[in-house]
């Protein structure tokens, strides 16, 4: 099932240089930059409807430099110090709720990483983050399966709402997740589930449709299989990640002919699959599918059966196009 990388570096440190070696020039932001917020809509496994936000804090660079992975650019190359986490999550909950009346019961921080890497949010910062978070019902960091620790289980005892960690499964291969430079394997996947439901937290999975190293005919199985080792795991829900072209080592990989960008007919019979296997559990990301490549006369069409089917976790009749069907 595996390709193998035509030039990809074996060796994991030799790896991580050639990924950075690979990236373009980017303006990165720096300590003053705001921190992004978004409102955010998202179906709860009981069909409720939750508002929320989404805060994108600015941290240090992770430390890890997964091969797929361009949020690099949306870090600083050093840590910003103590403090500096809680204070843009003040601002942001402040420009959040300044953009609705409706009342916010959950909140996604995302950094770029992994909230409980202890020189991006120190923990020293964590007992102030948890009052500041008191209102809300639902807090969801990511994390790095590694890095769920003692950290993580101490950080939820001072949380008064529920913690849910989102961690980036990718994929059921542990050869792929090598070659990704993920630097975890499904074993330490399955040990940081267990503890977070040893502990009563809950954990959301992400997972590739169409990873490099991974042949298209294959990628469909493969993405349907990583979406029930998530479930085994005891996963509340499982995000699909269409994987995108890149400047920099997707790139790279595409011309190498390593990596080929999911069509729309692949996401689509993914998600199809996946709600077969866990009805009103699964999701897929349907950010910017407007850049892959698809017929343009039912592109809108079918990205917005994907939308519903998000809402309605229900397999909807599929759109008869002219051009393409």
């Amino acid at each position: 099932m595996v390709q193998q990388p035509s030039h990809l570096p074996s060796e994991l440190a030799t790896r991580s240089r050639w990924v950075r070696s690979l990236r373009p020039p980017v303006s990165r932001p720096g300590r003053e930059t705001e921190p992004r917020v978004i409102l955010d809509q998202e179906w709860e496994t009981d069909g409720s409807l939750i508002h929320g936000a989404v805060v994108f804090l600015i941290n240090r660079e992770c430390p890890w430099s997964c091969v797929m992975c361009d949020l690099w650019q949306h870090t600083t190359p050093v840590p910003l110090g103590r403090g500096h986490a809680l204070h843009q999550l003040q601002k942001a909950i402040h420009n959040a709720q300044q953009q609705t009346k409706t009342p916010l019961t959950q909140i996604k921080i995302y950094n770029s990483g992994s909230f409980f890497d202890t020189r991006a949010i120190y923990p020293e910062d964590h007992q102030a983050i948890a009052e500041l978070l008191q209102p809300f019902q639902k807090v969801v960091v990511e994390s790095h399966p590694t890095l769920v620790t003692h950290s993580a289980m101490a950080f939820a005892d001072r949380l008064q709402p529920r913690l849910e960690i989102a961690m980036g499964l990718e994929c059921a291969e542990d050869t792929v997740l090598h070659q990704l430079n993920k630097r975890f394997t499904l074993e330490d996947y399955v040990k940081s589930a267990k503890e977070l439901k040893h502990s009563g937290i809950g954990h959301r999975a992400f997972v590739m449709i169409q990873p490099p190293f991974v042949r298209p005919e294959e990628a469909l199985g493969l993405c349907l299989r990583t979406v029930d080792f998530a479930l085994q795991q005891g996963a509340d829900r499982v995000s699909l990640i269409p994987t995108r072209s890149a400047p920099g080592a997707m790139e790279a990989l595409r011309k190498s002919g390593d990596f080929t960008q999911p069509t729309m007919e692949l996401m689509e019979a993914c998600l199809e699959g996946a709600i077969r296997q866990a009805p009103g559990r699964v999701y897929m990301d349907t950010w910017n599918l407007d850049s892959f490549g698809s017929c343009s006369l039912c592109r809108k069409e079918r990205i917005e059966r994907l939308v519903h089917m998000n809402q309605q976790q229900q397999i909807l009749p599929g759109h008869k196009c002219p051009e393409c069907s």
